[in-house]
């Protein structure tokens, strides 16, 4: 059973509600976030990572996320993500034109994806 919940604005909850962010990996122009030691994964794409960087520039913003909270992950039905954190900060990832902006997976085979061009979210899980 999913544990992606959908919402009355046909959005998607994603399950990180108190996940604390343990790391995050810079590579290829994108980062990515780890979520309770591995229990689940964002990737966010380089073009979208650039949009945000032009928001948030300082490396330290960056690096100032490791250890806090989620209280709520909600995607659109367009394909952006916001993550309202414990410290009153959003992380807000908009959908790209032209490539998945980003890329969530947890341990229990879900995985959602934001299409290109705002077309909204592909979601599957393994169950």
């Amino acid at each position: 059973m999913s544990r992606v919940k959908r919402t009355e604005s046909g959005g998607y909850l994603l399950p990180l509600a108190n996940a604390e962010i343990d790391w995050l990996r810079f590579d290829g122009g994108g980062v990515e976030l780890s979520f309770n030691s591995d229990f689940a994964k964002l990737s966010i794409g380089s073009s979208a990572f650039a949009l945000l960087r032009s928001k948030w520039p300082g490396l330290d913003q960056w690096l100032s996320l490791a250890g806090r909270r989620v209280l709520r992950a909600e995607a659109s039905e367009s394909g952006d993500l916001d993550l309202d954190l414990d410290d009153g900060r959003r992380l807000r990832i908009e959908h790209d034109p032209d490539y998945e902006a980003w890329q969530f997976a947890d341990n229990a085979g879900t995985t959602l994806v934001s299409r290109p061009a705002g077309v909204g979210v592909a979601w599957w899980d393994d169950d």
